[in-house]
């Protein structure tokens, strides 16, 4: 109860960093990690290593409590200066709304692979039944994940605009993400039409053949779902180079050192899934703070495309449903597993 209250007292979450220097300095570290692990740490913390664990998980498991560990570290930083990304003046400011990693490096992220992976190990030790939770964030730049938000919302926005009349559909630049309808389909000659009014191309017939490409139903109509199956991230650049104005679309567009960090990103999330899968952990990806959620969906659904097809699914997602259409949102995902094969 006073550990509650005292986490109530607004002043003192406010100034909490400042406490703990401050208490450094006069009780000395020893006293101070000592009355927070007595105090703080075992209220909310399962505890330190492994061995800890175990017993706590064991006394949850005879209520019917089950776990997810979330690994609360992050590697040490070695100096490596941050580095900004190109065209970073396009990136939004994120407001935060979950623990954010400071990015300090492509070291640091390769380093909180492992600390992920070790968590992973932790969980098949203290309770295999369990979940470990990561935080993509911790694992590549937050301002490039919010780059790769911008370029998947641009490619939403793209699709509303081919698939209507432009002269009398109304701006969604403005809508929530989550809440925009998606629930439409556009046909052959809506698509080459207002493809040919965004984009330059040597010949309508790539158009065409386009078209039949995303079309993987034959039905003559391309649906939202067949539209983010086949327009990937890593492909945008091409569709943004051919713009006729250098728009919003040219603009979200990731560059050649992006891509390559976003690749980077990809190789460290499937050498953490790969040991998952080979020990048989099911992890648990966190949702984070808004502006780089869409990054964040765009890669466990991929992930989930490749790590949930056999009997034991071991990616899942976080959905925010306090946010406006994430029901939606919810049921699409639903829909996307029936039709590519994978448990949801």
């Amino acid at each position: 109860w006073l550990i509650l209250q005292t986490c109530a007292v607004g002043w003192i979450v406010r100034h909490c960093d400042s406490l703990y220097n401050m208490s450094i300095k006069i009780l000395r570290p020893y006293i101070t990690h000592e009355i927070l692990r007595h105090g703080l740490f075992n209220h909310f913390c399962a505890g330190e290593n492994v061995k800890e664990i175990i017993p706590r998980m064991e006394h949850l498991r005879k209520y019917g409590v089950g776990g997810i560990l979330d690994y609360a570290a992050e590697a040490k930083d070695d100096g490596e200066p941050i580095k900004a990304p190109k065209a970073e003046e396009s990136a939004a400011g994120a407001s935060l709304t979950a623990r954010k990693y400071d990015y300090h490096g492509e070291k640091i992220c390769d380093a909180n692979a492992l600390i992920f992976m070790d968590a992973i190990r932790a969980v098949k030790d203290a309770t295999p039944d369990g979940f470990a939770a990561i935080k993509l964030s911790g694992l590549c730049d937050p301002r490039l994940m919010e780059r790769m938000s911008s370029c998947l919302i641009q490619i939403t926005h793209l699709f509303w605009k081919i698939s209507h009349d432009p002269a009398t559909s109304k701006d969604i630049s403005k809508s929530p993400y989550y809440a925009i309808n998606r629930d439409f389909k556009v046909d052959r000659e809506t698509f080459k039409k207002n493809w040919l009014d965004f984009f330059k191309v040597e010949d309508d017939a790539d158009v065409q053949k386009m078209f039949d490409k995303i079309d993987t139903d034959k039905a003559g109509v391309i649906s939202y779902l067949q539209w983010t199956e086949n327009i990937r991230l890593s492909g945008i650049n091409d569709i943004a180079a051919s713009c006729k104005n250098k728009g919003p679309m040219y603009e979200a567009a990731l560059n050649d050192e992006e891509l390559q960090l976003y690749f980077n990103l990809i190789d460290r999330v499937h050498r953490i899934l790969g040991l998952a899968h080979e020990i048989g952990v099911r992890v648990m990806v966190d949702a984070e703070w808004i502006d780089i959620q869409p990054a964040i969906d765009h890669l466990v659904l991929t992930l989930q495309r490749q790590y949930n097809k056999g009997d034991q699914p071991i990616v899942f997602q976080t959905y925010q449903t306090y946010l406006k259409g994430m029901h939606q949102s919810v049921l699409r995902d639903l829909a996307r597993s029936q039709r590519q094969g994978w448990y949801f």
